[in-house]
């Protein structure tokens, strides 16, 4: 059962270094957690938007029914991921956004995949996808798929990292 992340609009600000200070805390209690693979899941358009007035800006199908926990941050999802009960039900924590959550999670060391749709159009959009250094990542597909006269390239990246934070 999956995990699903997304950043309350405007209400998460977290020093970096709190957060890494609290990865490396968790690093250390790993005897008492579960490891889960954080894997993010994201569509964007040709300037890397992804949202617009708390909205996806155009139409694609939405993710399948399954159990959702929402948090408002990151750090609080991997921590509820990681220990009884939930780890024991979760098998992967997945990253749905906003910029914020993306950010930290692609600089997580349990993140080892990226599921990025190119909407190949351009949409007006006040949120965005982060930068992050693709050469940490392998492209291992690319499918082009016309749908709804958008036409999409899904790409599947993973990273490894060697269990190591990165700043990209």
């Amino acid at each position: 059962m999956p995990l699903h992340m997304n950043e309350a609009s405007g209400s998460w600000c977290r020093s970096r270094s709190r957060l890494f200070d609290r990865l490396l805390e968790m690093e250390m209690n790993q005897d008492n957690m579960q490891r889960k693979p954080v894997r993010l899941i994201a569509a964007a358009c040709n300037n890397s938007g992804i949202g617009k007035d708390g909205k996806v800006p155009w139409n694609l199908p939405t993710v399948p029914d399954h159990a959702h926990f929402l948090c408002q941050d990151f750090e609080s999802a991997v921590h509820l991921a990681a220990q009884p009960p939930l780890a024991d039900l979760i098998d992967t924590v997945w990253v749905v956004g906003g910029t914020r959550v993306y950010k930290d999670a692609l600089k997580h060391p349990w993140c080892d995949l990226v599921y990025l749709t190119h909407v190949m159009a351009d949409f007006d959009c006040d949120v965005f996808f982060p930068e992050f250094n693709r050469g940490l990542y392998q492209l291992q597909e690319s499918i082009f798929v016309a749908a709804r006269r958008i036409c999409l390239s899904v790409s599947q990246s993973a990273a490894y990292v060697n269990d190591s934070l990165y700043s990209g």
